[in-house]
């Protein structure tokens, strides 16, 4: 492993542990085996070396959510399920168990989700969740516009960005406050039911 390598290494172990105030480029140095002068030698300030530690993990992060939503199968496969949710208990749970797998993965990643959206600081918090906020929320407006045949009006959009807001923002805060994943299943599992039901009234 490079020294570089050892340096973003430590750092992640730093960030993660204590969040980007409460680390310390002297704590990082002593942990990657050297002084805090090569650290510079890499990066220009603590602020750099945490943006390329965290870019790293959201990408990683989204990546997860593409493959999560390929595995989900596409769009007008989505629509039919959402339509008979209502009437099909089979489809209900089908539904549920997918969304609950998904949130599994989530538990998996739970310390890089912790890391970038609730131990960033406020403005660095805002950053990547917004990103990630962005990226659910044109997967499920493109779903709206598909299933109605034209352009969401503005109401919808707003509607919609908000709703998706707020329940990331519950889902987070479920996650930071109960470490297990199987202790949050039944609390999930009324998150989920709540929100499909929600989404598809945007869908009529």
């Amino acid at each position: 492993m490079s020294t570089k390598d050892n340096i973003l290494k430590a750092a992640e172990n730093e960030f993660i542990e204590k969040g980007y105030e409460d680390s310390s480029l002297r704590n990082i140095a002593k942990m990657s085996g050297v002084t805090t002068g090569a650290i510079y030698g890499y990066f220009k300030d603590k602020d750099e070396l945490y943006e390329t530690i965290a870019r790293k993990e959201l990408n990683h992060l989204l990546t997860l959510y593409n493959n999560l939503n390929d595995y989900i199968g596409d769009m007008k496969e989505m629509i039919k399920i959402l339509d008979k949710f209502s009437s099909d208990e089979k489809v209900q749970k089908f539904l549920i168990e997918q969304s609950l797998y998904n949130y599994k993965l989530m538990y998996e990643n739970r310390d890089l989700f912790i890391f970038l959206f609730l131990k960033s600081g406020n403005e660095r918090n805002k950053k990547y969740l917004d990103e990630f906020i962005e990226l659910d929320y044109q997967e499920s407006l493109k779903i709206i516009e598909i299933k109605k045949g034209v352009s969401a009006d503005k109401y919808t959009k707003v509607v919609l960005k908000s709703f998706i807001k707020h329940t990331i923002g519950a889902m987070l805060e479920l996650i930071s406050h109960i470490e297990d994943f199987e202790e949050a299943r039944p609390y999930l599992e009324i998150y989920i039911r709540i929100y499909i039901t929600s989404y598809i009234q945007l869908l009529k």
